[in-house]
């Protein structure tokens, strides 16, 4: 993460978009081929698309990486539980990729993928 953007601060509450607000994403980024994916930071754009024209034009001109992963904030971790109890309904399984910190403050990387019904059931 560039100098600049350490000293911003993550949004702490979560609003609903409103029809054509933009929506919340994360961004990973993978410095190596094959290497794991690192949390990045986070911008607001109006669909996936321009998420991803976002990250590459802001977290690719901080360092050189091999791929840019932008994800809608409310499919990150527990941040929307209602989607599971929907997804559970179905009962079919869906990939849910794990993220590792190994020390508190260090920056969470991708570790592996797994295969569960629920967020729950993939902790």
């Amino acid at each position: 993460m560039s100098k600049i953007r350490t000293n911003l601060t993550m949004p702490t509450t979560e609003l609903a978009p409103a029809e054509g607000d933009l929506r919340g994403y994360v961004v990973f980024t993978q410095l190596r081929a094959g290497g794991p994916f690192i949390y990045a930071g986070w911008l607001d754009a109006a669909d996936d698309e321009m998420a991803l024209v976002f990250a590459k034009e802001h977290y690719g001109q901080d360092q050189k990486c091999t791929h840019i992963w932008a994800a809608p904030r409310e499919r990150i971790g527990g941040l929307r539980e209602n989607a599971d109890a929907a997804h559970e309904a179905v009962g079919a399984d869906r990939a849910y990729q794990i993220f590792t910190q190994a020390a508190a403050g260090d920056a969470y990387q991708s570790s592996e993928r797994v295969t569960a019904t629920s967020a729950a059931s993939a902790i």
